[in-house]
């Protein structure tokens, strides 16, 4: 019985300090996430939200009347700021600025314009002092230069910082992994996205020093 005891008190021990090792690794870290309701037929809010964790509870950040094209928005918590997509006319007019990127300041509550310079905005990841956007520049839109591509937005100037790029690409989808401050995209020929057959698609990786590289066909 003894022997069964200590059994039993070694197991719990080691499940106490697994967990402790579990939440002192999660400590700090975060997950931000976007939810939105319809609620009626000309309206729908969106809810950015904030999950710690370490705690393992969701705390809701910041809820606004979307209108943008997509309810695109993200929370940082180094900043303590909300970034997201945003309409900014009402009226949809060609090359108006219609997808820009707001800003809300958690402390103080403000929010205000941080860019309006895109017409679509389809990705936003804070990287340190910078916003990686995925989407679509109204000036290059005008040259009919299609496609969804990157963008790093100086948090501080508003400066982008453009990548050596080929203008025939449009980026497909976009992955952060922010334990190594990499972005990864599938992307695709712009051409091939009207055609009946499946676009013959690579994946590409973005490092932390700006460079990008294809890194595996798929």
């Amino acid at each position: 019985m003894k022997r069964i005891i200590v059994g039993f008190c070694l197991c719990v021990l080691l499940i106490v300090t697994a967990c402790d090792n579990k939440t002192a690794e999660m400590k700090g870290k975060y997950i931000s996430f976007t939810a939105s309701i319809q609620k009626d037929e000309n309206t729908i809010e969106t809810s950015i939200y904030s999950f710690d964790m370490s705690s393992e509870k969701a705390e809701k950040i910041y809820t606004y009347e979307n209108r943008a094209q997509y309810p695109i928005g993200v929370y940082d918590r180094k900043d303590n700021k909300v970034y997201y997509s945003q309409n900014l006319v009402e009226q949809d007019v060609l090359y108006s600025r219609e997808d820009g990127i707001m800003i809300y300041d958690v402390e103080t509550k403000d929010v205000s314009v941080f860019d309006d310079r895109f017409l679509t905005v389809n990705y936003i990841f804070p990287i340190d002092d910078h916003l990686f956007i995925g989407g679509e520049l109204i000036e290059e839109i005008k040259e009919f230069n299609r496609g969804i591509k990157p963008y790093l937005v100086d948090k501080q100037s508003k400066n982008i910082q453009n990548y050596d790029w080929n203008d025939e690409l449009h980026i497909d989808n976009l992955g952060f992994n922010s334990a190594t401050k990499t972005i990864y995209a599938v992307v695709v020929p712009f051409y091939q996205l009207y055609e009946q057959e499946t676009p013959e698609s690579t994946m590409y990786q973005f490092a932390s020093n700006f460079k990008i590289k294809p890194i595996k066909e798929i």
